[in-house]
């Protein structure tokens, strides 16, 4: 006999009286536990009320916005300005967007590009940290126009919590290839072979971006929770911990499953698709994560890199990985304080220089001035 038989055949030799005893007691924990649970968060939230933060507006609410489409979930509002404070070490840094929502490089200096590109990313690419001047697109353009001594411009596709699939679906939201580029730049990061997209969360007036990895319950009604973010936050919290007590696989170190081979498969040849059918050439960047720059072995520590390359191998596609050149290498070399995600300024210039030698030898000849 089965548990299950064992314990229904128990339940039902069970007296009557008895049975409704036990449910009525289950009844009351659960109610029990339900008030519990209802207390503490009428008391956060009137915590809240009576222990209001500091009357300041959000930056991050003031550069996202739900999108209309679908695939891409939210984007950057147009012509939005914010200013983030100093943190953790790291300076303060402002962001604005033009008309399209498009990050902007620096104020408009008023002639126009003889030769454009784009750069599709998440965060990285964005310059999240950064001020507009300081992102890699923003030095990137810098660096080409000096070196080919005619004004290169490389519009920022950049936004924060996307994923592969998110930023190709993006390139053709915003019509990228209305912008004639003559290159695309992409950058992928450790974080991008997500199966599900990036969102954000509004509560309380504060915007939140929550990673395709969140779990789904947490993006739906239990995000508006304060108990739930509380919970969400603990977890963050031990986990860190114990990745930092080699208890906890580090941050994308997990073997890739099949699924997400499959979504950033399908999202490159996407964009590889769109385009080839303006013969516009690729350059895929990657960009590393903390740990892997100190890793004992270099090529056991960076699957996710190895299999883009295999994929730009087989597509003839230029490929930059940027642990090839910061293997080795200190964190502070690269990562700003306090993060594992993110370039300094620093880097960023570095970083630009080498994208900015592959755009060039990827233009190959001069470029021929636009037609009247």
């Amino acid at each position: 006999m089965s548990a299950v038989s064992q314990v229904w055949t128990d339940w039902a030799g069970t007296d009557m009286k008895l049975r409704l005893e036990i449910v009525g007691n289950l009844l009351l924990g659960i109610v029990s536990v339900v008030f519990a649970l209802t207390v503490v968060e009428v008391s956060l939230r009137v915590s809240n009320r009576f222990n209001p933060a500091p009357d300041q507006a959000d930056p991050a609410a003031q550069i996202f916005a739900f999108s209309d489409n679908e695939e891409i979930v939210f984007e950057h509002a147009p012509n939005a300005r914010a200013s983030f404070s100093a943190n953790r070490g790291n300076p303060a840094w402002q962001i604005s967007t033009d008309a399209n929502g498009i990050r902007r490089n620096a104020e408009a200096s008023g002639s126009p590009a003889e030769i454009r590109g784009i750069c599709i990313g998440d965060s990285i690419v964005f310059g999240a940290g950064l001020s507009d001047h300081q992102t890699i697109p923003a030095q990137l353009s810098d660096i080409v126009s000096r070196r080919l001594g005619r004004r290169f411009e490389c519009l920022n596709f950049g936004v924060s919590n996307y994923t592969t699939a998110q930023e190709a679906a993006y390139f053709r939201h915003k019509r990228g290839l209305s912008y004639n580029p003559k290159i695309v730049v992409l950058g992928l990061y450790t974080n991008d072979f997500r199966t599900r997209p990036g969102s954000i969360s509004v509560l309380g007036g504060k915007t939140e971006l929550l990673s395709p990895d969140a779990p789904v319950g947490l993006v739906g009604t239990l995000s508006r929770f304060r108990l739930a973010a509380m919970l969400g936050s603990a977890i963050s919290t031990i986990r860190d911990r114990l990745r930092e007590h080699g208890l906890y696989p580090r941050a994308n170190e997990k073997p890739l499953r099949h699924g997400q081979i499959a979504a950033v498969h399908r999202a490159l040849d996407q964009l590889r698709a769109d385009l080839e059918a303006d013969d516009v050439p690729l350059l895929i960047v990657l960009f590393p994560r903390d740990w892997q720059l100190s890793a004992p072995d270099q090529i056991a520590a960076s699957p996710r890199q190895q299999w883009v390359k295999r994929y730009c191998e087989r597509n003839q596609i230029v490929c930059l990985d940027l642990l090839d050149h910061y293997f080795g290498l200190p964190v502070d070399s690269y990562f700003r304080k306090g993060d594992d995600s993110h370039p300094h300024a620093r880097a960023a210039k570095v970083i630009a220089e080498l994208i900015a030698a592959d755009v060039i030898r990827i233009l190959g000849s001069p470029i021929p001035p636009p037609h009247d």
